[in-house]
């Protein structure tokens, strides 16, 4: 699997089997009373030949230095063509005001995606 883009964003779905993002792409965050980002992680896709399943290593790294590792599954429907996308809501705890970067990767490289998280 090639991930060939990456984004953070406020909400997204599919419509006509189109990605449809909702809100625009989520740089930055104020966080409520319960310090969750509710961001939706969205990613277009190169699927490999005979590909019929696939994860995407996601980590969510603070500023403190603290990280967490995700696993997140590909859907079938994203693997049968030359390209694809999905998306999937990421909601993360953000304890502390600061950069967080959401870092997803596949076996040809990373892309990191920040989000500034400010009161």
């Amino acid at each position: 699997m090639i991930v060939t883009g990456a984004l953070l964003a406020e909400s997204a779905s599919a419509v006509d089997n189109k990605l449809n993002i909702q809100g625009g792409v989520a740089s930055a965050f104020r966080p409520g009373p319960d310090r969750v980002a509710p961001v939706t992680l969205v990613l277009l896709l190169k699927p490999e030949p005979g590909e019929t399943s696939a994860v995407i290593d996601v980590t969510v790294s603070a500023p403190t230095g603290e990280s967490v590792p995700v696993q997140v599954p590909v859907p079938e429907s994203s693997l049968g063509g030359e390209i694809g996308f999905m998306y999937t809501p990421l909601p993360f705890s953000v304890p502390v005001n600061g950069r967080y970067v959401v870092a997803v990767s596949t076996g040809t490289g990373v892309i990191e995606l920040p989000l500034n998280v400010v009161e």
